[in-house]
């Protein structure tokens, strides 16, 4: 029983220190996606075209880092069209579309919940010169999702703006993800496809990865 205990507390130590081993890489891919983005933000996309050119020489994993990649995308910015491009370049209308609209929600849902519960001045600040916000405030209140589900469709309305600015609404927060989802999905396929386009016309024809995102 002694030797079983022991033998229990070694894999137990090992466990711990791989998963402490594994932290800092995590750590430090979020702070390279994050910095990346902040400088495609303010500095031109050069910065994104490289992190893009890096993500698709990762094969199985790209999706685990394309992903997070799009949700601080969202949370600082980043317009959502250059990565839905680049996510049609990369996997494919099919997964590319499934992997951003996995991303976009969990990005809009994040600005949301930053802007009803950590920024709520900050985004009133940022909104007090956008006019349309008042009709939208007012018809959400009337209206609840399908404001924001109507929003989702016109690009009149800007995304990553309007993620903000519906936390400082009163829709809650189960009806916001569901329709933000749903009113997102149209605009992924064409966009994708868009991407796809600009493979090869070998590497579109056997499915090989890219090597030049757009």
């Amino acid at each position: 029983m002694i030797k079983d205990s022991g033998n229990a507390l070694l894999k137990s130590t090992r466990q711990t220190s791989e998963t402490i081993q594994v932290r800092p890489r995590v750590f430090l891919w979020a702070a390279l996606i994050a910095g990346t983005l902040f400088a495609a933000r303010y500095f031109g996309s050069a910065p994104l075209r490289g992190l893009l050119q890096w993500i698709s020489r990762l094969g199985p994993t790209a999706p685990l880092v394309f992903i997070p990649l799009y949700v601080i995308a969202c949370v600082l910015f980043v317009p959502g069209s250059i990565l839905t491009l680049s996510a049609g370049f990369l996997f494919g209308v099919v997964r590319g579309s499934m992997y951003v609209s996995a991303a976009a929600t969990l990005g809009a849902t994040l600005a949301f919940l930053i802007g009803r519960y950590c920024a709520r001045e900050w985004v009133a600040a940022r909104l007090a010169n956008y006019l349309k916000f008042e009709a939208v405030d007012e018809a959400v209140a009337r209206e609840g999702w399908k404001i924001v589900a109507l929003t989702r469709l016109s690009p009149v309305f800007p995304f990553n703006l309007l993620n903000y600015a519906f936390g400082l609404t009163n829709v809650g927060v189960r009806d916001y993800v569901l329709a933000s989802w749903a009113g997102t999905l149209p605009g992924h396929d064409p966009l994708c496809l868009s991407g796809l386009a600009c493979r090869r016309p070998d590497a579109r024809r056997d499915g090989r990865a890219p090597t030049q995102p757009g």
